[in-house]
């Protein structure tokens, strides 16, 4: 019996592997990448713009690639009204486009509860308030 145990013992270190890689690959994209995007989307917002802005909660299954976002508000300089906000933002990346395009695919995008504050200054010109 011993002349079989060493082909299976490659086979268990290979498999070993992969699944110590699929643990790794799940954690980063089911409970990091969501931690990073609710964490530093606000900061990033603020040092480019110079506006506040806040996100309840974020989402992402690394799997099937589909990113949720949920209660995003970006406020006015005055800190206090609303300058575009949404309740729920949906994106579907796309693994097959990713994959065959070696770019971002995005194959669906659901936004809901969308919100800007906009002004028209003439009877041709929409533009965002500041």
């Amino acid at each position: 019996m011993n002349i079989f145990s060493e082909p299976y013992r490659r086979y268990k270190i290979w498999f070993s592997r992969l699944a110590l890689a699929l643990i790794i690959y799940s954690l980063l994209g089911f409970l990091l990448i969501p931690w990073l995007i609710k964490s530093q989307t606000p900061d990033l917002i603020k040092d480019s713009l110079n506006r506040q802005a806040s996100l309840q909660q974020a989402s992402f299954n690394p799997f099937t690639l589909e990113l949720n976002l949920d209660g995003f508000k970006l406020l006015e300089s005055d800190n206090k009204t609303p300058f575009v906000s949404f309740k729920h933002l949906y994106l579907n990346y796309g693994l097959w486009q990713t994959i065959k395009h070696l770019g971002i695919g995005i194959q669906a995008i659901h936004l809901d509860g969308f919100y800007a504050h906009l002004a028209k200054k003439s009877p041709h010109n929409l533009t965002f308030l500041t």
